[in-house]
């Protein structure tokens, strides 16, 4: 209970105690009962009143509480997330780029690495792609395919102008029909990076930010090797 809540009670209390003796005998054309009694009523009204305003202000607290510590729990699931993350990240640093000179095969072998942890480790699907296209022509400059041994691609084909415009959507893991995009966060880049796998089975809200990482990352890797 806050300080003016008490004041307010203890001026209450003071006036229902002492205005039976303040009152002439008559107030108004009221007999001095009557008005004690409308009084009374008045006081008792102020009072219910703020016992509803200081409850209405507790439950408030309370939900204002409860958000703060969901919030406060979804901030230790999120660190956990990153701890247990940051062994597959660290592979994904620029310390692939160590050699000035690079194979075709070593850079294939860059954006094979960055599609396995995002597909398999992360997302665990089965398949999926990084396509690079031109924003300005709508062409693929170049996209790069992995799957595991076992399991064969099953064609889930879908456009360049679909993946442009998925960059609309509000969502942070954008989805088009059985698919999930996840497009790099460089907006100014003309050839833009675009991270395309099947729809898991589990919800990937807790790794988002891992994939944006790997797909931003892939980004400047491209953009470094071609």
């Amino acid at each position: 209970m806050s300080r003016l809540t008490k004041f307010i009670y203890i001026i209450l209390f003071l006036i229902l105690l002492l205005h039976p003796h303040l009152l002439p005998d008559h107030v108004g054309f009221l007999p001095k009962a009557y008005a004690e009694t409308i009084i009374t009523l008045f006081i008792f009204g102020a009072g219910f009143l703020l016992y509803q305003l200081h409850k209405r202000d507790l439950a408030k607290k309370e939900r204002e509480l409860k958000s703060s510590s969901e919030k406060l729990a979804d901030a230790f699931k999120y660190i956990g997330t990153v701890n247990r993350r940051l062994p597959l990240l660290k592979s994904l640093t620029t310390d692939l780029l160590a050699s000035s000179k690079l194979s075709k095969k070593e850079k294939l072998k860059i954006f094979q690495d960055l599609l396995a942890t995002a597909l398999v480790s992360v997302a665990k699907v089965n398949w999926g792609l990084l396509r690079f296209i031109d924003t300005d022509s709508g062409k693929t400059v170049k996209e790069f395919i992995f799957t595991t041994k076992e399991y064969v691609v099953v064609q889930n084909s879908i456009g360049n102008k679909e993946l442009l415009q998925s960059r609309q959507q509000s969502s942070s893991i954008k989805s088009s029909s059985n698919l999930f995009i996840i497009p790099t966060t460089e907006q100014e880049a003309i050839i833009q990076g675009h991270l395309v796998f099947p729809k898991p089975a589990e919800s990937l809200e807790d790794e988002r930010w891992v994939l944006q990482a790997i797909t931003d990352q892939a980004q400047l890797f491209f953009k470094y090797l071609y």
